[in-house]
């Protein structure tokens, strides 16, 4: 049921995050789906496109569905309270008491007998009230009625009324999931086995309430999914439910599948939240330096040349002769004297 109740809450969450944004219901499908779930498809932006086509399916299935699930069988309920109904005899009425008290059920619970009720079923949550056939006295052992009796108690004290017209609702609502669908009956599957389970603690023997459930499926008529009838889910696996011994693949498996479920919740939940902070935290912190290169690896197999050998030394060249020294140069002859100047007259 809480994961029933997260696929409705889902959409919803959705609904109000896009409704109460600046752009309003304008955006497009894919525009409204988170961002961390990078959904950007061509079935999108179709979806996007025609969006109102699309919402008037919804509307119209929604609408359909909810009036076959609920006003179907609230439609049933109120024709077999408009006829006449019968009590159960003392006798009756005190055994039915008896396992009211075995079961802890202290508020006021009405058993009625009415001809056009086609199996045992439980109605309303306030003031609940059990029906009954008017041959079911006649034609079943008196075992197997107080066993039957014991089974719709059992709804009354897990609020099973509650429960089931809460899963109408979604599964009106979210008529085109397919997973809603499978959810819905898994869960009606095991409330019927978990009423057998406390009839069972109640009556104390398997095999009676075994007996009656197949009495009632040669008679089963479809009813709408609002009442609770006692002949509910699959036969096959609610007998071989009470007749087999517990399973110890149970013992493990809830918990485990538990688990499970809610890691993979939590790690959707903090998605976002850890994406922006970890933005945050590469936005603050500097990029590594670059690591240095590392020079390359020989090629295996690779030939080592050895260096050439360095060329010898030139010999030595011979020195040369000395040079002859120089003659010294003749000095030059001494000039003659010049003659005297003549007298000049004054």
């Amino acid at each position: 049921m809480a994961w029933l109740l997260s696929m409705l809450a889902a959409p919803l969450a959705t609904f109000a995050s896009r409704f109460a944004s600046p752009g309003g219901m304008a955006l497009g499908l894919a525009d409204a789906l988170p961002s961390w779930l990078h959904f950007e498809s061509v079935v999108a932006d179709l979806a996007g496109q025609n969006i109102a086509l699309l919402t008037q399916l919804w509307l119209v299935g929604a609408s359909a569905m909810l009036v076959y699930q609920i006003g179907g069988g609230w439609h049933l309920l109120r024709r077999i309270e408009r006829q006449a109904s019968l009590q159960l005899p003392l006798a009756w009425q005190q055994r039915f008491d008896a396992l009211q008290s075995a079961m802890g059920i202290s508020r006021m619970v009405l058993v009625r007998m009415a001809g056009n009720a086609a199996s045992p079923f439980t109605a309303r949550l306030i003031r609940p009230v059990i029906w009954l056939p008017l041959s079911l006295l006649t034609r079943l052992p008196a075992d197997q009625v107080e066993a039957l009796l014991a089974h719709e108690l059992a709804h009354i004290r897990r609020l099973d009324w509650l429960w089931n017209g809460i899963q109408c609702v979604v599964e009106s609502i979210l008529f085109f999931h397919p997973g809603v669908w499978w959810l819905n009956r898994q869960i009606r599957l095991d409330r019927e086995q978990a009423c057998d389970d406390l009839a069972v603690a109640v009556c104390g023997d398997a095999i009676v309430l075994a007996e009656a459930l197949a009495a009632l499926q040669r008679e089963r008529l479809a009813s709408p999914c609002l009442v609770l009838a006692a002949h509910g889910g699959s036969l096959t696996r609610r007998v071989t439910h009470l007749l087999s011994a517990p399973s110890s693949r149970q013992a493990w498996c809830a918990p485990v599948f538990a688990v499970l479920m809610v890691c993979a919740g939590t790690v959707l939940a903090i998605q976002p939240a850890s994406q922006v902070l970890f933005s945050q935290a590469w936005a603050v912190i500097p990029e590594p330096p670059a690591p240095p290169e590392i020079p390359a690896a020989p090629e295996p197999f690779a030939v080592i040349v050895p260096p050439d050998p360095p060329d010898p030394p030139a010999p030595p060249a011979p020195a040369a002769a000395p040079a002859p020294p120089a003659p010294p140069a003749p000095s030059a002859a001494p000039a003659p004297p010049a003659p005297p100047l003549a007298p000049t007259e004054s």
